[in-house]
């Protein structure tokens, strides 16, 4: 799943290629992101009768609205809501959470495709049952992705996520590819 995602995200990169539109994001500059994604996350958790461990795979869809600021040409700061829905154990639930990023662009200021590494706090959901905490519903990402701006304002975002909830990192990871919009002002 992960190799798949990858290849998928430059092979979009490079199928929508090198024209003439130009990337203009500047210092100063905000961004109005929407993102599209679907994760995958396993979580293994002993069973409260055997003391086995029991490993959970649960599939979600999530809807990123987020707003950037380019502090600098290259570097950019962000954040916002997101809408989570989620499969576990035949179960769907939905829910909202929060995000906040940091992203390092590279490649030429002019250029058309803009890759870019960062980071992410999110907290998935802000619903806490009870008997939990806001730190079960928490991850770190590491994030890389590229935009290809088909207009001087706009671009097709490709981002691919590793993440880990820093509370129970060996037990709780996920991967996610994300597809958005992203449009400059």
């Amino acid at each position: 799943m992960q190799r798949m995602a990858i290849v998928a995200m430059f092979v979009g990169a490079v199928l929508l290629g090198e024209g003439t539109a130009r990337a203009q994001a500047k210092q100063g500059d905000s961004e109005v992101l929407i993102f599209g994604s679907v994760t995958t996350s396993i979580q293994k958790t002993p069973d409260f009768f055997t003391g086995d461990v029991i490993r959970t795979t649960t599939s979600s869809g999530n809807f990123f609205f987020n707003v950037g600021r380019f502090v600098t040409d290259r570097f950019q700061l962000g954040g916002g809501p997101s809408f989570n829905v989620s499969t576990s154990q035949g179960e769907t639930s939905t829910d909202m959470g929060v995000n906040a990023f940091t992203r390092l662009y590279f490649g030429a200021t002019q250029s058309k495709v803009k890759p870019y590494v960062g980071a992410e706090y999110s907290v998935v959901s802000l619903n806490v049952p009870e008997g939990q905490s806001i730190s079960d519903f928490q991850y770190l990402n590491a994030n890389f992705g590229v935009k290809n701006y088909f207009s001087e304002r706009a671009a097709i975002d490709f981002l691919g996520a590793y993440g880990f909830n820093p509370s129970h990192a060996s037990d709780l990871q996920q991967f996610t590819f994300r597809i958005g919009l992203t449009v400059l002002f």
